[in-house]
C-alpha cells in the first residue's frame, strides 16, 4: 500500500495545498500527522485509508482507520508497554547524547512488542534547526540498532511518500496545467517512448531530435516525448523554425512555472518531468534521455534487441569536447580526438565492465543521460521521488530501488554522446558548487533509505554541516568560547 504523509497546518490556505498534493500522489493511504479532527469532509476521497500520526500526550480522535504514535522522546516508549490501540510506533530521534537511552528503551519494548511494528524518522539537519542529527549521527545510531538488534532493518514506514517539508507548499510535485503540441503520425502502439526533459536548451536538443530521427527502424515504433521544464527560452518555436525529424512521432509538453528558476536552486524538477513524460507514454519500454546527447542511428534497434533479456539497461557516455558541441553537430563529423570520459576515473571501469551486475554497489551507476526501463518495472518501484528537487542523486535512488527489487541490470556496447556546454549546466563548472548541490540530495537519499550501505557511498557528499553551523554562528557574534553541552552535541562523534 502506497503511503502519504500529510503535515496538519493551522493556515488553511496551506493545508488545502498540501491535501491537493496528497490527493494528487495516487497513494492509497494518507497519514496525517498531529491533527486534532478529521480533514475537511469536502476535500476529501473516499478511497484513501485515513491513519492518525500524533504523540504520546496527544488525544487520537476518532472515526480514523489507523493509529500511529510519534514518539521523540525515549523516556515515552515505556508508557505503551499494554496499548493496543496502536498499530505502529515511529521513532524520531533527534538528540545522539540520547542514544543510549533509545536503544534500553527499545530493548524494553520489543520484550512485549514484535520488532515489525517500530519505524524510524530522522528530520534533516538545517541551519535553523541544528540539533536535528547530522547524517553522521543518524550513521553512529544506525550502527548502534544494528550491534544491539541483528535481527531489525531500520527502515520508514513500508510506501510512505517521503516528503520534504522544506518543499514550498506551491511547488507543484504534479503537473496540473500542461500544454500539449503534436507532430507526425501517431501510432497508437509504439514499442519505445523516449522521455526527453528540457529546460532552456534548445539547441543541443535540436542536434539531439535530429540523430533520434536518423534511427535504422520504422519511425512507427519509436516515439519521442519531450517535457518542457517552464523555460522561457521558446523552444517550441525554435523546433518547428530550423525542423523537426520528418515523420517521426513528437509529443512536445509545456509544464509551467509559477517564477522563472536559476541555475543550481531548489526548484529543480528533472525526476519529476520524467514522471510526466511516463504518463503520457504509450510504449512498454521507456527510455529517459537527457537534451543535450546525440545517439548513434542503431540506438532504438540495440534497445529493442537489449530489453529483451533485461529490465535495465543503460549505455556507456562520451563527452565532446565543448568547442566542438553545437546544435548543429553531426556524429560522422566527430574524431576520436574530439572526446574524453568525465569523471573517468569513476565512469572509466563501469563503462568497461561485462557485467554491471558483479560491480559493488551496482546500482550506483544508474544515471538518466541515457536509460531504458520496462514500464512495468518504473511503475513497479514507484517511479521518480517525488521530493528530489535539487540537482542530482534523483535517477541513482531510482536503481536503488530496482535493485532491491531485484530487476536485471545490463550495460549496452554502443556509446552515447555528450554536448558539453558547462555555462549552461547547474553548477556552472564550478566543482564546489556542484559537490553542494549533491550534498543535499545525498543526504535525503540516505535518511530516505536509511540504508548504511548509501552512507557508506556518499557520505564523502555529506560533511561540512557542524562547520557551516560554527562558521555562521562565529560571523554572528552569538559563539562564546566555551560550548555548551548543546553544541557540543553538533559535533560529530
Amino acid at each position: 500500500m502506497r503511503s502519504y504523509r500529510l503535515k496538519n497546518s493551522i493556515d488553511k490556505k496551506t493545508l488545502q495545498r498540501r491535501l491537493k498534493k496528497a490527493f494528487l500522489s495516487n497513494s492509497e493511504r494518507i497519514i496525517a500527522e498531529d491533527f486534532q479532527g478529521f480533514p475537511p469532509t469536502d476535500l476529501t476521497e473516499n478511497t484513501f485509508t485515513w491513519a492518525w500520526e500524533g504523540g504520546i500526550n496527544s488525544v487520537p480522535p476518532d472515526g480514523w482507520d489507523e493509529y500511529h504514535l510519534l514518539l521523540t522522546a525515549p523516556i515515552q516508549l515505556s508508557l505503551i508497554q499494554n496499548s493496543p490501540l496502536f498499530k505502529s510506533v515511529v521513532v524520531c530521534p533527534q538528540k545522539f547524547s540520547e542514544g543510549k537511552h533509545w536503544i534500553h528503551a527499545l530493548k524494553n519494548y520489543f520484550l512485549n512488542h514484535p520488532m515489525e511494528n517500530v519505524f524510524f524518522q530522522f528530520e534533516p539537519w538545517t541551519i535553523d534547526r541544528p540539533h536535528n542529527l547530522t547524517a553522521a549521527e543518524v550513521a553512529q545510531f544506525l550502527y548502534m540498532l544494528k550491534f544491539n538488534f541483528p535481527m531489525l532493518s531500520p527502515d520508514l514506514r513500508p510506501g510512505l511518500e517521503r516528503v520534504d517539508f522544506r518543499i514550498p507548499d506551491d511547488f507543484e510535485l504534479e503537473a496540473l496545467d500542461v500544454a500539449e503540441q503534436i507532430r507526425g503520425i501517431q501510432n497508437s502502439s509504439p514499442e519505445i517512448s523516449i522521455i526527453i526533459p528540457t529546460y532552456n536548451n534548445k539547441y543541443f536538443l535540436h542536434a539531439a531530435l535530429f540523430h533520434l530521427g536518423q534511427q535504422s527502424v520504422n519511425h512507427s515504433r519509436y516515439e519521442i516525448i519531450i517535457v518542457d521544464d517552464g523555460g522561457n527560452d521558446a523552444t517550441w518555436d525554435y523546433l518547428e523554425k530550423f525542423g523537426l525529424p520528418e515523420n517521426t512521432q513528437i509529443r512536445y509538453l509545456y509544464w509551467p512555472r509559477p517564477k522563472a528558476r536559476t541555475r543550481g536552486d531548489s526548484f529543480f524538477r528533472a525526476g519529476l518531468c520524467r514522471n510526466l513524460g511516463v504518463r503520457h507514454a504509450r510504449a512498454e519500454t521507456l527510455v529517459f534521455v537527457d537534451s543535450d546527447i546525440v545517439v548513434p542511428s542503431n540506438f532504438v534497434q540495440t534497445i529493442i534487441d537489449e530489453m529483451k533479456s533485461a529490465d535495465v539497461l543503460q549505455f556507456p557516455r562520451m563527452h565532446i569536447k565543448q568547442e566542438k558541441s553545437s546544435g548543429h553537430v553531426r556524429l560522422e563529423n566527430i574524431k576520436t580526438s574530439d572526446l574524453y570520459i568525465e569523471e573517468a576515473s569513476y565512469w572509466g571501469p563501469f563503462f568497461e565492465t561485462k557485467n554491471w551486475m558483479s560491480l559493488k554497489f551496482f546500482w550506483k551507476y544508474t544515471c538518466t543521460y541515457g536509460l531504458a526501463i520496462k514500464k512495468h518495472t518504473f511503475f513497479e518501484v514507484g517511479g521518480f521521488n517525488r521530493t528530489y528537487v535539487s540537482y542530482g542523486f534523483e535517477d541513482t535512488e531510482l536503481g536503488y530501488r530496482m535493485a532491491k527489487n531485484k530487476k536485471i541490470f545490463k550495460l549496452a556496447r554502443l556509446n552515447l554522446y555528450h554536448l558539453t556546454a558547462y555555462s549552461s549546466s547547474e553548477y556552472q563548472s564550478s566543482r564546489l558548487k556542484r559537490r553542494r548541490l549533491l550534498g543535499k540530495t545525498a543526504k535525503q537519499f540516505f535518511l530516505n533509505t536509511l540504508d548504511l550501505e548509501v552512507y557508506q557511498n556518499l557520505r564523502g557528499f555529506m560533511g561540512g554541516e557542524n562547520a557551516i553551523y560554527y562558521r555562521i554562528k562565529k560571523a554572528l557574534g552569538s559563539l562564546s568560547k566555551n560550548k555548551s553541552s548543546d553544541e557540543k552535541l553538533l559535533t560529530h562523534p
